[in-house]
């Protein structure tokens, strides 16, 4: 699990894939921040497309926002009326 200093930005990074397991993008994006107890600290309204079915989502930690410990990353995307829904990888703030 890679650490970051609280008060550091953390950058996410998550793919979506189709039931095929190919790269597609979603209509729109958004994101949530959950801490280890399961409490969303923040929370992204659009994700930056790097490239097909790639985005990434620049978050803020903050002293007072969130604890000391690990936060995931959850990231949505609409594809006609169905939301997919992925997780990155864990960070842990230290």
């Amino acid at each position: 699990m890679k650490q970051f200093t609280l008060g550091t930005a953390i950058r996410f990074t998550v793919q979506f894939k189709d039931s095929s397991g190919s790269a597609y993008d979603p209509s729109s994006t958004w994101g949530l921040v959950w801490d280890s107890s399961s409490t969303v600290v923040g929370s992204i309204s659009a994700l930056t497309r790097t490239t097909t079915g790639t985005y990434h989502a620049d978050w803020q930690s903050s002293v007072g926002s969130c604890q000391l410990g690990s936060v995931s990353f959850e990231a949505s995307g609409f594809s006609g009326v169905l939301v997919y829904k992925r997780r990155a990888a864990v960070a842990e703030l230290v």
